[in-house]
């Protein structure tokens, strides 16, 4: 019996069967990129719990104060961002309380861990040199004096957030090709790259004014049309207007903890809405 002839593909099924699989691709692809960001979210909430856990540790051990981020200037009754040695010193204080490294560099110019706790897996800053870490404090809780009595309400204050991306661009503070690792004086070291908390208080050393620091009151943000308007929110992820094409990192907002270790995902515009309705002071308008 002679062999049957085999019938190979023609053009027009080969052009099918390839058109099938790009179209499924196309189908997956979001799918996974979806699943991938939202177990990166996951992780993210995680690492910004165990940071609040471990301050309310660090609460119990020193008399209720907070770790410090940045040091009152005693000329002008402001806080200022002292540099990488405030920023330091602030992760180590934790540290102990999380056995995780700190984040950018150490003393001797090395990279730390990127996977540490002080990192969000999304941070599309992560890898770059001398970053600390993804995360934004609440000033008004580590950027000045401040004991856990004074918050009025824990589960109601945000303690971090997300920092914006690009961030040597945001704060105007350019990362040196080679890090200054044998030179402690060099610029960088003191510049805002390493200011690890918003500021959301009045520039006036007056401590009458209603939005100077020791009130607790956050200033009003840029989303509203109040006179005294400060762009101190343009640090948090997805809202600094100098980046072309700014977009969230996550889907549904910004992540925010909080003073009593929860971690919700919300849009900033839930956290400020105006004087008085708002998530940032630690103290409230209005007696209650």
């Amino acid at each position: 019996m002679p062999a049957r002839p085999s019938r190979a593909f023609t053009l027009i099924e080969l052009l099918v069967v390839i058109a099938v699989i790009a179209l499924l691709i196309g189908i997956l692809l979001p799918a996974l990129g979806s699943a991938r960001r939202t177990a990166q979210g996951a992780v993210c909430m995680s690492n910004m719990r165990q940071i609040a856990i471990a301050t309310a540790g660090y609460n119990n051990d020193h008399r209720e104060r907070f770790p410090r981020t940045m040091l009152v200037d005693p000329d002008t009754g402001l806080p200022e961002t002292i540099g990488w040695w405030e920023l330091d010193s602030y992760q180590r204080a934790l540290e102990a309380y999380m056995d995780t490294p700190t984040g950018g560099v150490d003393r001797g110019g090395r990279e730390t861990s990127r996977s540490s706790v002080w990192f969000d897996p999304a941070d599309p800053d992560r890898l770059e040199p001398a970053m600390w870490g993804s995360f934004s404090d609440n000033g008004l809780i580590t950027g000045v004096p401040r004991r856990l009595s004074e918050i009025w309400s824990p589960s109601g204050v945000v303690y971090q957030t997300l920092r914006e991306k690009q961030w040597s661009l945001v704060v105007d503070a350019p990362v040196p090709p080679t890090l200054p690792v044998d030179n402690p004086d060099d610029p960088f070291w003191a510049s805002d790259f390493f200011d690890l908390c918003l500021d959301p208080w009045s520039e006036s050393p007056d401590p009458s004014d209603p939005y100077h620091w020791s009130r607790g009151r956050a200033i009003p943000a840029s989303n509203t049309d109040h006179p005294d308007r400060d762009e101190w929110d343009e640090e948090i992820d997805g809202r600094s207007p100098l980046i072309p094409g700014n977009a969230l990192r996550y889907r549904g907002g910004q992540f925010y903890s909080f003073i009593d270790a929860s971690v919700r995902l919300m849009p900033f515009e839930e956290t400020y809405r105006r004087p008085g309705a708002d998530m940032w002071s630690i103290r409230p308008w209005t007696p209650r």
